[in-house]
């Protein structure tokens, strides 16, 4: 019996024995697909080790990004809340602030004659606009002509043109005062109710103003009328466009109800119009400004004026 099983060993452990081949072909296939294995799993480890890493670097990057934008966010929101609190008269679309650099800028002052004290006194144009005047305040608030939106506001104005049109009288300053030229202050035409172009032009300028028209889309033109009838000032607004100037004659009367049916600054039909070259000069509550385009401009200002009232001092101080 012994034997018997130490023969079966020994027919097994013989390296001639094709069992024998075939069990170590198979452990050695073995082995190398386990090591093959193993190495695999190594890697997926170091992979997934590497993509967990990566993983938690975006997470990292993202929640920063987060928080970024959540602070820009606020930012943003905070920068909102302050714009909606300023006036948005102070906030000029630059299609509008491009008129305030079209033409040169000056300094023009009117020498106004005081009646029974033989005295002169030079002043700034722009000082005969008073919208702060409490008189045209109240004014504006009891005819309830207040401009909500300052760049939308066409009908508005043309309210307040015929407004102010309801207490127009015309009456020459030989008239009231004796004299050939006075330009008065709006309180003054309230008060008196009778006044010539320039009176009217600035008191109706001052309604718009305190009305809440922004001095940009506004101007009081002086020259020679389209008709040739002689020098004239009037008031010109930007419309809601804002590249189109509607005519509000000083001496006349409403006639619309809509602004743009009003003559603009290109009408040559418009006779009592003063545009382009025969424009002297022209103001707001802000600035003044002058250029002669022509030399008829020229002549017919030297005629009409004789450097008597006006006193113009360009930038470079050039006078005339």
């Amino acid at each position: 019996m012994i034997q018997k099983i130490i023969e079966w060993i020994w027919d097994i452990l013989n390296p001639y024995n094709p069992d024998y081949l075939y069990l170590e072909q198979q452990y050695t296939h073995c082995k190398g697909v386990l090591s093959e294995t193993l190495q695999s799993l190594k890697q997926t480890a170091l992979e997934k080790a590497s993509l967990e890493k990566q993983i938690e670097e975006w997470k990292s990057k993202y929640e920063n990004e987060t928080a970024a934008n959540k602070e820009l966010k606020r930012q943003v929101g905070d920068l909102k809340k302050t714009l909606s609190q300023i006036p948005k008269e102070l906030i000029i679309p630059p299609a509008v602030q491009k008129w305030d650099t079209k033409y040169p800028e000056a300094n023009i002052f009117y020498t106004r004659y005081i009646p029974k004290c033989n005295k002169e006194g030079k002043v700034d144009v722009r000082h005969f606009l008073t919208p702060e005047d409490p008189r045209l305040v109240n004014w504006v608030r009891c005819k309830n002509l207040k401009i909500e939106d300052p760049w939308n506001c066409n009908d508005i104005i043309a309210k307040i043109y015929k407004a102010d049109r309801y207490y127009f009288k015309y009456r020459f300053d030989y008239q009231q005062f004796g004299v050939k030229e006075l330009w008065l202050y709006p309180w003054e035409t309230m008060t008196l109710k009778y006044g010539d172009c320039d009176d009217w032009a600035n008191l109706l300028a001052s309604r718009l103003l305190a009305a809440g028209l922004p001095p940009q889309r506004l101007r009081v033109v002086a020259g020679l009328t389209n008709n040739k009838a002689g020098g004239h000032a009037t008031v010109y607004v930007l419309g809601d466009d804002f590249k189109t100037w509607y005519h509000l004659n000083s001496t006349g009367y409403s006639t619309h109800s809509h602004l743009e049916d009003y003559p603009t600054s290109h009408d040559e039909d418009d006779p009592l119009g003063v545009i382009g070259e025969h424009i002297w000069f022209a103001y707001s509550k802000h600035k003044a400004w002058h250029t002669f385009r022509t030399t008829e401009a020229r002549t017919t200002y030297k005629k009409y004026h004789k450097k008597k009232w006006i006193n113009i001092a360009s930038r470079t101080n050039k006078r005339h």
